[in-house]
């Protein structure tokens, strides 16, 4: 459950994924669409959000649901409502930022010197800043002015998380050691999970049979941790190898409910249905300090962007757009 930086992610997206563009002119990329608060919020952006979310709901539904006039009806208000959701969140960043650090500014020097750093390591896997920006542009559909707006915001989180720590709001990163000290206080639990996802067109009624036969099985004793994590039939998540501590306002609501009912070591959680699939969760014993002390440093910072994130949300509720003529105009169905 570690959480890779936000700028490290974009660089790496930039350079694995892969999706079909169309072209646009540069003027008309950086026309206001729509403004929140003093922030323009600017067509490339828009288009960007646009795009990708027709990828994934094509992916979800089928490449061709956009291709007629009926089927694209269809899909258009999810199609709004997931792009209006994203968009506003570079925004509620950006009120969260004014309130907690009203002197710091998008476009001050030393965020745009962070953005230009940024910028400098991920050209240097392409070969120079002009060719990261055309494959960027090309492939991605994220212009430059995108980009760097997408990087600035993300330094300003950064800015942010440092600012709420140094204001006391939680842990900072030099108060490790009263950290691991919250956690020993019941704030933490060691477990292990077992996890059957739902792929498209299995039946979910057989997964959650399957999850629990493997809760009894863990919980008679006929299956240990290790045998049901190491088997591919019971256990579906490649990236769970390891015990890992759940703390308290980092996980979902439902997993930490779930995780914090569980009272004593051994014990088995009931099996938990969410949206991708159903988890069993073992409690562990924790007794090894140096277990705790060797993850203390990715707690932490999952802990510090958890309550960080949860400060950013509190702003969603108060983003609102004012459009502009071209923002009432546009056809979503046709942004390329």
């Amino acid at each position: 459950m570690k959480q890779l930086k936000k700028l490290t992610v974009l660089c790496l997206v930039l350079a694995l994924l892969c999706t079909a563009l169309g072209g646009c002119s540069k003027s008309k990329m950086e026309e206001p669409v729509a403004t929140v608060g003093e922030h323009e919020v600017l067509y490339e952006e828009l288009r960007y959000l646009v795009l990708t979310e027709k990828d994934l709901m094509k992916a979800t539904y089928g490449e061709t649901i956009f291709d007629t006039p009926e089927s694209a009806a269809e899909y258009l208000p999810e199609l709004k409502e997931s792009v209006l959701e994203k968009l506003k969140a570079n925004y509620a960043v950006l009120a969260a930022c004014k309130a907690y650090m009203p002197s710091v500014k998008i476009d001050d020097k030393t965020v745009k010197k962070a953005v230009d750093e940024y910028i400098e390591t991920c050209a240097e896997q392409f070969g120079s800043e002009k060719e990261f920006f055309e494959v960027s542009e090309k492939y991605y559909h994220m212009t430059e002015g995108f980009l760097r707006f997408s990087a600035a915001v993300t330094i300003m989180e950064e800015m942010l998380l440092k600012e709420l720590a140094a204001q006391g709001k939680f842990y900072s990163t030099d108060r490790q050691g009263e950290f691991l000290d919250w956690i020993r206080q019941g704030n933490g639990v060691y477990v292990q999970h077992v996890f059957i996802r739902n792929d498209a067109g299995e039946d979910k009624e057989a997964n959650r049979l399957l999850a629990e036969e493997v809760r009894e099985k863990l919980a008679n004793g006929s299956f240990t941790i290790s045998e049901a994590v190491g088997n591919a039939y019971y256990n579906q998540d490649a990236a769970n190898a390891a015990p890992y501590y759940v703390v308290k306002g980092v996980s979902t609501p439902a997993i930490e409910e779930t995780v914090f009912a569980i009272t004593k070591a051994g014990k088995v959680s009931p099996v938990l249905e969410t949206e991708e699939g159903y988890y069993v969760f073992l409690r562990l014993e924790d007794t090894d300090e140096a277990v705790l002390r060797s993850q203390a440093a990715t707690l932490l910072n999952s802990y510090q962007w958890a309550l960080t994130e949860t400060v950013v949300k509190s702003y969603l509720p108060s983003i609102e757009f004012t459009w502009t003529e071209l923002g009432k105009t546009l056809n979503w169905l046709e942004i390329t």
